[in-house]
């Protein structure tokens, strides 16, 4: 059966949810630092409480921010193709790019959703090169600055000590760049002579397919983190990309799990896109362990997600009997 690791929100920042979300399949809560607007300790002690009532462990996993590039602005902005924006003036960056960023360099935002290209560089002109809205926090890609980053900035490092003082059962590495990084995390849970949590390295870089081998070698899991690897390689490669890493990860015998972008559309509606079921459909032939984010922290009814994911599985499970398929479909 499948095993889901379920993102911590509002929409299930309760143990009655915890519970529920747990008989459909729930087996680990993700506390993603990116977004965390609650109490850790209180949600920790929601979990000691649900697992009373459901007689069983529920694990814990804390997802770092990595090394993120955002956008700082004070309002919104809707770009049209064309527009241009002021670098250093109507919006800014949280690292260093000066030095860094040339003519025709492209930074992808939110996702991809946003693409702008640097048209001057004295002063700063940024090029909307598609439609759209840009905002506040939003995250930026750009594999220049990328490279110029350390792997973990101070608040992760405050967030390591978190997860490794707590015991929590994985930590989450966003941004992984090679195997050394790895080596530094498990550095500082050394601090903790007592601790058991495992490392879990998230691909999702371009320097960590370089170094995948190396990187799986040394981690006690692997998640696939298809976000942010869609917007560092083209959004096109995502399902060649995650067949590679999956059979490396299969063939290394440690666990794997395939995150973001999973009935993304049930946040808001009763049933998922076509398109949807068969991603997950496929996911599924790879893992049983699938990472929902939004889809359980801010959707209108998580447990609707989690009950149309188990009938995707099912379906999966059915279709390896031919006929009993058929006779479910057609009498």
């Amino acid at each position: 059966m499948p095993e889901y690791i379920c993102t911590m929100g509002p929409s299930i920042l309760n143990t009655e949810k915890i519970v529920e979300l747990y008989q459909l399949g729930l087996r680990t809560i993700r506390f993603n630092m990116s977004h965390i607007d609650y109490d850790i300790a209180e949600v920790l002690q929601m979990i000691r409480d649900a697992e009373r009532i459901v007689g069983n462990k529920i694990s814990t996993m804390l997802d770092t921010c990595g090394s993120e590039i955002r956008v700082q602005m004070d309002r919104p902005r809707t770009l049209l193709i064309g527009d241009t924006l002021t670098l250093g003036e109507e919006l800014t960056l949280n690292v260093p790019y000066h030095n860094i960023l040339e003519l025709g360099d492209v930074l992808k935002i939110d996702d991809g959703k946003i693409i702008v290209k640097v048209i001057s560089k004295n002063p700063f002109l940024l090029s909307s090169l598609t439609n759209g809205k840009i905002k506040n926090g939003s995250g930026v890609f750009s594999e220049k600055l990328s490279r110029t980053l350390t792997f973990i900035p101070e608040k992760d490092t405050k967030s390591f000590h978190l997860a490794f003082h707590n015991d929590m059962d994985w930590v989450a590495c966003s941004f992984v760049k090679s195997a050394e990084d790895i080596k530094n995390v498990k550095a500082l849970r050394s601090q903790y002579p007592n601790c058991k949590t495992k490392i879990m390295a998230k691909i999702e870089t371009r320097e960590a397919m370089e170094d995948l081998d190396n990187i799986i070698a040394i981690s006690d899991g692997i998640m696939i983190a298809r976000g942010d690897l869609g917007v560092a390689f083209p959004i096109y490669m995502i399902t060649t990309l995650q067949n590679y890493i999956a059979g490396k990860v299969i063939a290394a015998g440690i666990p794997l799990t395939i995150g973001t972008g999973f009935l993304r559309s049930m946040k808001r509606n009763p049933i998922p896109e076509k398109a949807e079921v068969s991603d997950l459909y496929y996911a599924f032939t790879l893992t049983n362990s699938i990472m929902f984010s939004g889809e359980t922290a801010v959707a209108d009814e998580p447990a609707n997600i989690l009950k149309t994911a188990n009938s995707i599985f099912k379906t999966l499970e059915d279709s390896k009997q031919k006929d009993k398929i058929y006779e479910k479909i057609f009498l």
